[in-house]
This record gives structure tokens, sequence and C-alpha cells, in this order.
């Protein structure tokens, strides 16, 4: 007759390396998904910010300066940002949602930036031009009855010199 003793230990060791494994695969989805949402934010909100100045300064009187006011930008910023997500809502501050949008997106700021001034990146900007902030949810814990997980997302736009025909 055979000893089966540490039988049980390997059985509770498999099983603990499969949950292990499982544990993080759904780790990694939940890491893709908060990179995937976040990232589709960032590029949508920084398309909308390069219309929206671009779309202040048709007149051409701006010149490469940084004479545009948020006023001026902020419109088209918020209809570029509905048009390109779909979504509802908006202003600045506001909340954008529905659309495209993985959750309700807050816009916490439309701010001009001077040459030579620091971003919210940490880089120093060449050229004049305008920052959007956002807030952009990117984990929901419904079960546990907590507010979603959000990041602070900023994108540069630089108000560039265009002819005027």
């Amino acid at each position: 007759m055979r000893s089966e003793r540490g039988s049980v230990s390997v059985v509770v060791l498999g099983t603990f390396l499969t949950l292990l494994l499982v544990f993080f695969m759904a780790l990694a989805a939940m890491a893709v998904d908060v990179f995937k949402s976040t990232d589709q934010v960032y590029g949508e909100a920084g398309s909308a910010l390069n219309f929206a100045v671009y779309a202040a300064d048709m007149d051409g009187s701006v010149s490469g300066t940084s004479r545009l006011t948020p006023d001026q930008v902020t419109p088209y910023f918020v209809y570029a940002f509905q048009t390109i997500t779909g979504s509802t809502g908006g202003g600045v501050p506001g909340i954008f949602s529905g659309g495209d949008l993985p959750a309700a997106v807050q816009v916490t700021g439309l701010y001009p930036v001077a040459a030579g001034e620091v971003l919210p990146s940490g880089s120093v900007t060449n050229q004049p031009g305008f920052v959007v902030s956002l807030r952009v949810p990117v984990l929901k814990l419904p079960i546990l009855g907590l507010p979603p997980l959000t990041v602070s997302v900023s994108r540069f736009a630089v108000v560039q010199p265009m002819p005027v025909n």
C-alpha cells in the first residue's frame, strides 16, 4: 500500500494557481478596458479642441498670438465634442454623456496657455494655445456602491497662424 500523504496539498495548490490565473486575467481585462476608454476620450477631446481653436481663429485676426479667449473657443469645442462623440449635454465646465462615450465625461476647464508656460503634462509650450481638462470615468464599481474611479486627462492645441485669402 502506497502513502497518499500530500495529495490534498497538490489539489489545493492546483486550485489556488487556477484561481490566481483567473484573477490576473480579470485584472488584465480591466486594465485594457481602462486604457481603451481613456484613450478614446483623449483622442476625441484632442480632435474637438483642434477644431475649436482653428474655427475660433478662422478670420486670421489672431495670427498665432494668444488673443483668443475661452468664450470664443468654448462653443466650437462643445459643438465638435458633441458631434464627434454623439453625446448630449455639455458646456465648460459641464458633463457630456451618451453617444459612444464609455460613461459621463466631465469637462473641468478650457483655458489659454501662452508660449513658455508649463502644460499639465509637465512640458513647456513653444506656441500659444488652449488646454482642455477632462475627468474620464474608467472603472465602475456598482456592486460595492462606490462612485466610479476617474482619471484626469488634458489635451493641448496650438493656435496657429493661417493665411486669409
